[in-house]
C-alpha cells in the first residue's frame, strides 16, 4: 500500500482565482518536500485544481444522513455541539443530534484513513468544526488554525486560535521582535493604491463628499462606526460588553451624547449584514445623536473623510489605522493590550474621551507601524498578485510554518470512505418522487406546446 504524508487544510471561502493559485503553489512546494495537500472547502472550485479536495457542510440543518446510523456514537456527549449550533443559527425542528453524529462518523473516517501529519482548521467555532477538532485531538494529530488575516488578501496561521485568541494577540508590545517599519510602509502604499478590502464595496458613479451630502458643519467631527455581523465568531467570543452590534451602537451613541460631543456618526453597513437595518436609524433618533446609516458609500471614502473610527473588533480597524485615524476598539482583537488603539475596558471607561480628543495618538500611530511590520513579517502570508515582487511573505513562508508543526511519522491513504459518506443523499419520499415526476412531465408538455 502506497501511503503518503498529507496536510489537511479546512477553509471557508478560499476559491477565488488568487486563492486557488495560492493553494496550488502551496501544494507544489509541499510535494517537493514529500507531502501532499488535501483540502476541505465550503464551495467547490469552478475550475480544475492540482490538489485533492472535498467539501464540508457548515450547518447541521444542511447535513444529509441516513435514518439509521449503523456506527456506534452513543458514548459521545453532543450537548456542547448542539448548544453551539443554536448559538449560531437559533433553534430548529430538524434532527440536529443525528446530523452531529453523522458529522462525527464522517470526520472520524476522514482522519483515520487520511491520517494527516497536520490538520489546519479554519474558524474552528462552528459545531462541525468542534466535532472535527475532537476527532483530531483524540487521534493525537497536530492541529493549527487558519483565518483570514487582519489585512486584506492574507492568511494567518496560528497554533492557538484566531484573532484575539492567537499567540501574537496574547503578547505585549515589548515582547515582540520589532524591527523597523519598512514592511508596513510597503503594504500601506499597496493598500492605498489598490483600494481593496475584505468585502465588496459599492461603486461610485460620481465623487461624493460625505460632509456635503449630510450637511456636516466644519466644527462637527465625523465619526465612522463600522457595523459588524452578530452571527460571527468575533461577536460570540471576542465581544465582552455587547450582545449585538446594535446594542454596541446604542451604548456608543448614548455615551457621545452624555459627554456632549458635537459630532456626526456615520454607521456603515457591513455588506453581509442581515439584521434589522432600521434599528440603527432608530437608535440615532432615540438618542438624539446626529448621524446616518449608509450602505451606498465605499468604505474607503468613509475612512478617508472621517475624523475618528469606531468598531467592536472589525478588521476594518487595521485599515482605519492605515488611513491614520484614531481608532476606538470596543471588543477584543489582535491589537489587545498594546496601546496601539483606544481599547474599551468597561462601560465607565474614560478611554472614549481620550479617543475623541486623540490624546497620545501620534505615539500610538508610530507603535502601530512597528507592530504591523512585525505582524506582516512574522505572521501573515499574502496571496495578491505581485506579492513576491514586493518582498512580502508568500507560499514559502506559509509552507515553512506548516512544516514546523507536522508529525513526519504520520502517513495515510486518500480518504475514499469520507468521499462516500459525504456524498450521501437521502432517498426521496413517495410524495417527493411524485412531485419530481410531475414537474418533469409538465416541463415536457410546455416544450411540446411551444
Amino acid at each position: 500500500m502506497n501511503m503518503k504524508s498529507y496536510v489537511l487544510i479546512y477553509v471557508y471561502n478560499g476559491v477565488s482565482d488568487e486563492e486557488l493559485n495560492f493553494w496550488e503553489a502551496v501544494h507544489k512546494v509541499l510535494l517537493a518536500r514529500g507531502v501532499e495537500l488535501y483540502m476541505l472547502l465550503q464551495i467547490r472550485p469552478k475550475r480544475p485544481v492540482t490538489f485533492s479536495f472535498n467539501t464540508f457542510t457548515e450547518r447541521l440543518d444542511d447535513v444529509e444522513f441516513p435514518k439509521s446510523l449503523r456506527r456506534h456514537v452513543k458514548d459521545i456527549d453532543f450537548t456542547a455541539y448542539l448548544e453551539r449550533e443554536a448559538t449560531w443559527y437559533g433553534v430548529s425542528e430538524k434532527d440536529r443530534l443525528k446530523a452531529a453524529q453523522y458529522q462525527y462518523i464522517k470526520y472520524k473516517a476522514l482522519i483515520n484513513e487520511l491520517n494527516p501529519c497536520l490538520v489546519v482548521l479554519g474558524n474552528g467555532q462552528h459545531a462541525g468544526e468542534l466535532i472535527l477538532k475532537k476527532v483530531v485531538k483524540d487521534k493525537g494529530t497536530p492541529l493549527m488554525y487558519i483565518e483570514r488575516g487582519s489585512l486584506p488578501n492574507s492568511w494567518h496561521l496560528d497554533a492557538y486560535g484566531m484573532t484575539a485568541g492567537t499567540e501574537i494577540a496574547r503578547k505585549r508590545l515589548e515582547d515582540l521582535p520589532l524591527d523597523g517599519i519598512q514592511s508596513y510602509l510597503k503594504y500601506r502604499s499597496y493598500y492605498l493604491n489598490r483600494r481593496e478590502t475584505w468585502w465588496p464595496q459599492p461603486e461610485l458613479n460620481n465623487a461624493v463628499s460625505i460632509r456635503e451630502k449630510f450637511q456636516i458643519a466644519e466644527d462637527e467631527k465625523l465619526i465612522l462606526f463600522a457595523n459588524q455581523l452578530d452571527n460571527d465568531t468575533s461577536n460570540f467570543l471576542y465581544n465582552p460588553f455587547f450582545e449585538t452590534n446594535a446594542k454596541a451602537f446604542e451604548w456608543f451613541c448614548k455615551r457621545l451624547k452624555q459627554e456632549g460631543h458635537k459630532c456626526f456618526v456615520l454607521a456603515k453597513k457591513h455588506p453581509h449584514y442581515r439584521g434589522d437595518e432600521f434599528v440603527f436609524a432608530q437608535i440615532l433618533e432615540h438618542t438624539g445623536q446626529r448621524g446616518a446609516w449608509v450602505e451606498d458609500i465605499p468604505l474607503f471614502e468613509c475612512m478617508n473623510e472621517s475624523d475618528l473610527v469606531c468598531a467592536v473588533n472589525s478588521t476594518m480597524l487595521f485599515e482605519a489605522m492605515i488611513y491614520e485615524k484614531p481608532v476606538l476598539q470596543m471588543g477584543d482583537s489582535i491589537l489587545n493590550e498594546k496601546a496601539l488603539v483606544y481599547q474599551l475596558k468597561g462601560y465607565d471607561d474614560t478611554i472614549v474621551d481620550d479617543w475623541y480628543k486623540a490624546k497620545g495618538f501620534d505615539a500610538m500611530l508610530e507603535s502601530y507601524k512597528a507592530f504591523m511590520s512585525c505582524l506582516i513579517d512574522t505572521e501573515l502570508a499574502f496571496y495578491f498578485k505581485g506579492v513576491e515582487a514586493m518582498g512580502l511573505n508568500y507560499v514559502d513562508f506559509f509552507v515553512a510554518k506548516l512544516l514546523n508543526s507536522v508529525d513526519g511519522e504520520r502517513k495515510g491513504d486518500y480518504p475514499s470512505a469520507y468521499d462516500k459518506l459525504n456524498s450521501y443523499k437521502r432517498p426521496l419520499s413517495m410524495a417527493q418522487r411524485v412531485k419530481k415526476k410531475t414537474k418533469k412531465l409538465l416541463s415536457k408538455i410546455n416544450v411540446l406546446n411551444k
